[in-house]
């Protein structure tokens, strides 16, 4: 059966910070392209689910003079562009010289013509389906159509995810103080969806995503450049592992270190 993939690159795909620094070195157009070419070059495992992972073959790596001649580059610019994407975290070269591409996870999409097709009949549908709601309601929905539609959807809200909005905007207010919330409240229901994205599509943990927003609003340059819902979620990753870089790890008490000899032993690995 035919499978259509395609990467789901969005429209802030140039303002990420990493892009605009890739673009602001000498040849950095150059470097974007090879980017680009070594995102789609993960399309090529796509069949078995091996999403991100890029070899020439199951025996074989890509070196630097082969991968140039696969992305029909110049094997400088490839050199040059591969190291600086492991510096930015942009790609990891495993034990076996595998390439791994973390965020290509997120960008990949596939869809077979069977389903292509059966997807575009669900739509007309919903869309008829739309239509009718939308006549139905223009005759029998009464003044209290919007308060019932805002009590409807706080309930259906991820208690977690609504507190993590809450603390976040509070957390802001008292410690970076921006003057645009002196005269008007952000949308905070734009916030929760950009977060509760972050849980439930991103695998973000509650407690990760706290501690982060905790980091952002100290930290001296990502507390006026974080405002808000989208600007965590865009940025969250880099901003995870900025936090963990700086944040030390707790000194391991006397009861957790014998817990962990006992769960060594028990797994024969002591």
């Amino acid at each position: 059966m035919k499978k259509y993939y395609w990467l789901k690159i969005g429209e802030h795909f140039f303002e990420d910070d990493r892009i605009i620094y890739l673009e602001s070195l000498e040849n950095g157009e150059k470097y974007v392209l090879v980017w680009i070419k070594l995102l789609l070059k993960c399309l090529k495992d796509k069949d078995n689910g091996e999403y991100g992972l890029l070899r020439f073959s199951d025996k074989i790596p890509y070196d630097d003079t082969l991968l140039s001649k696969v992305l029909k580059c110049d094997i400088d610019t490839l050199r040059v562009a591969m190291k600086i994407f492991a510096e930015l975290d942009m790609i990891t070269i495993l034990e076996d010289k595998t390439i791994y591409i973390e965020c290509v996870q997120k960008l990949i999409g596939k869809e077979s013509d069977s389903a292509e097709r059966v997807r575009i009949h669900r739509e007309r549908k919903k869309l008829i389906e739309n239509r009718n709601k939308v006549t139905k309601c223009n005759v029998t929905c009464n003044a209290n159509k919007e308060e019932e539609i805002e009590v409807e959807e706080e309930i259906e809200k991820d208690p977690a995810v609504n507190e993590l909005v809450n603390h976040f905007y509070d957390l802001i207010k008292e410690k970076v103080q921006p003057p645009s919330f002196k005269n008007k409240k952000p949308n905070l229901n734009s916030w929760y969806d950009d977060i509760e994205k972050l849980h439930r599509i991103d695998g973000a943990t509650i407690e990760d995503i706290r501690c982060v927003m905790e980091y952002v609003v100290i930290d001296e340059f990502w507390k006026n450049n974080v405002l808000s819902g989208d600007k965590l979620r865009k940025h969250y990753d880099r901003l995870f592992l900025q936090y963990k870089k700086n944040t030390p790890e707790p000194e391991e008490t006397m009861e957790e270190r014998l817990a962990r000899i006992d769960r060594m032993k028990a797994e024969g690995t002591w």
